[in-house]
């Protein structure tokens, strides 16, 4: 193969292999990053502009709709436990290898301050 001996070549395999794992991981770490920072940003500030549950909610259903977070509205939780907003969320997005797929699974459990 192109005068590489048999070690070259599997260390080039291996290479191509783990640089097409990475395209295909990457990218879904990477929105989930932004999403992590939106619900954060979210929830931090919803007791200081005395937002309700239910704005909570669908405030962060529609930035996992603009980022292309498979999120169900029943993998999302949140409530007013006291002075807190607390919310969790689980959600898996599909990874395709080719060979198999595998899902990455996301769960978060997220508390703000609301200051009442």
């Amino acid at each position: 193969m192109i005068g590489l001996l048999p070690k070259g070549t599997v260390a080039l395999l291996a290479a191509a292999l783990i640089v097409f794992a990475a395209i295909q991981y990457i990218p879904v770490y990477f929105d989930a990053w932004q999403f992590y920072d939106a619900v954060r940003q979210e929830v931090k500030f919803a007791g200081t502009s005395q937002r309700t549950v239910e704005s909570v909610h669908e405030a962060i259903l529609e930035g996992a709709s603009e980022l292309q977070i498979p999120l169900d509205p029943r993998d999302l939780s949140v409530t007013s436990q006291g002075p807190l907003f607390v919310v969790e969320i689980h959600y898996s997005v599909p990874v395709d290898l080719r060979i198999f797929r595998h899902a990455v699974d996301f769960d978060w459990r997220l508390t703000g301050e609301t200051f009442q």
